[in-house]
């Protein structure tokens, strides 16, 4: 080899030695480099290796050094002005850019997630879809509702429960539970009208139907509410039977509360009544004595077109505005 080749030669390689020793990077091929990229590693056809330094590039005031390349500190997915390169992230959100002071800025929240502290750095940290205090919404409060328990499903305010005695019978969020359940329209239930009881009236106590007074003449002996005042006549007179620690006849008052089990005793017609038509257990005692023109006093006693009051038969007018009246004529009939 000539002198000069040698001499050549000799320089090439102090120049591949010392970029081996300083930690550069050979590059073959010049053409297929790109600056910041990492050197090819399939070589090329070159005769002519290059050393490059890849250390960070040197950018402006607005930019930073990412992967070898200067990117704007006003780039969301390189961080903005942070330090990292990392893109903008939060919980539950989108990136929305840089805010005015270079850090990252909350974009749109997710699907039923809000920022409801007001807390960018935790992005929408609140799911709104069940939230009662931020319902669908933030600051969409679903309690304060009368008598209720609210709860928050998919984003809209509902009645989770009713306080006792009371019910949502209109079915409105906005009043909460704002019908009574003590009454007999609604007793225990919306709509829970307390049946009609046999020979009683009805009533709605602790949200139960109950008995509340026997109708005159009967008595509720074997004290089942749903049978009613089984004991007993229209018009009659009727007492429960001896039982423990009571006395016979202690609940003639008809007052409805009985309920001992006694054995039901009818005492026969009240006063001034009559079972004239014999179908007691019908329409009991049926008549009026007082009153009935027809029974005036007793069964089948006709007051003949007159009234009858008390028990008798008034007085008829045959004639009047007679001058000299004197005798009165009768028949069989008349």
């Amino acid at each position: 080899m000539p002198h000069t080749a040698r001499m050549l030669w000799s320089r090439c390689c102090l120049v591949l030695c010392a970029a081996v020793v300083s930690g550069c990077t050979l590059v073959n091929n010049l053409d297929e480099y790109t600056a910041g990229s990492p050197a090819p590693l399939d070589g090329g056809d070159s005769s002519v290796d290059v050393a490059v330094d890849t250390a960070p590039v040197t950018c402006t005031a607005a930019q930073k050094s990412c992967g070898g390349a200067c990117r704007e500190k006003t780039d969301d997915k390189f961080g903005c002005i942070a330090a990292t390169c990392d893109p903008c992230s939060f919980k539950n959100a989108a990136a929305g850019g840089c805010d005015d002071k270079g850090a990252c800025k909350l974009g749109a929240c997710a699907a039923n997630f809000g920022n409801c502290n007001g807390i960018d750095e935790d992005g929408c940290e609140l799911a709104v879809d069940t939230a009662v205090d931020d319902c669908g919404k933030c600051g969409n409060h679903c309690g304060g509702k009368a008598n209720a328990t609210m709860t928050c499903v998919v984003g809209a305010c509902a009645i989770g429960g009713c306080s006792s005695g009371f019910g949502d019978c209109n079915k409105k969020v906005d009043d909460g539970c704002e019908t009574a359940t003590d009454t007999l329209p609604n007793c225990g239930a919306c709509g829970n009208t307390c049946a009609s009881i046999a020979h009683a009236s009805a009533d709605c106590v602790s949200s139960k139907c109950t008995l509340k007074t026997c109708n005159a003449g009967f008595v509720d002996c074997d004290g089942n509410p749903d049978n009613g005042c089984e004991c007993g006549a229209a018009g009659g007179a009727a007492t429960c039977g001896v039982v423990s620690g009571g006395d016979a006849g202690s609940d003639a008052d008809a007052s409805g509360d009985a309920g001992a089990g006694g054995t039901c005793t009818f005492l026969g017609c009240a006063a001034g009544f009559a079972d004239c038509n014999k179908n007691l257990t019908t329409d009991g005692c049926e008549v009026s004595l007082l009153t009935d023109a027809a029974n005036c006093g007793k069964c089948g006693l006709s007051c003949e077109g007159a009234t009858c009051a008390g028990g008798i038969c008034q007085p008829t007018v045959l004639a009047k505005g007679q001058a000299f009246p004197g005798q009165l004529a009768l028949d069989r009939d008349y």
